[in-house]
């Protein structure tokens, strides 16, 4: 058992440092934070071949953008800056 864990804190550290992404989720389905941001999210959309997407969430209050790709979904919040060319400036959703 804590063979197990050991490689899970390593491999963690290692996602975080190579990545900079972090997984916070694992019991239903797996969530990655991305810290790289929209940039480095829209890259994973673009090797996975899918659509990112961006959401409010009301109970952070924050935008939020994600996507899944293979069982997983990455994520990572908006900042002011991204959301004014992203979103618009209006509430809701963008780029569906």
């Amino acid at each position: 058992m804590f063979e197990i864990i050991k490689a899970i804190g390593y491999l963690q550290k290692m996602l975080l440092k190579n990545y900079r992404m972090k997984v916070y989720e694992y019991e239903e389905e797996i969530e990655v934070l991305v810290y790289g941001g929209y940039e480095a999210l829209t890259e994973i959309a673009e090797k996975a071949k899918e659509k990112v997407k961006v959401i409010f969430d009301d109970g952070i209050g924050e935008h939020k953008a994600f996507v899944k790709a293979d069982g997983i979904t990455f994520y990572t919040y908006l900042l002011s800056d991204e959301i004014e060319k992203i979103v618009g400036g209006k509430d809701g959703t963008s780029n569906d």
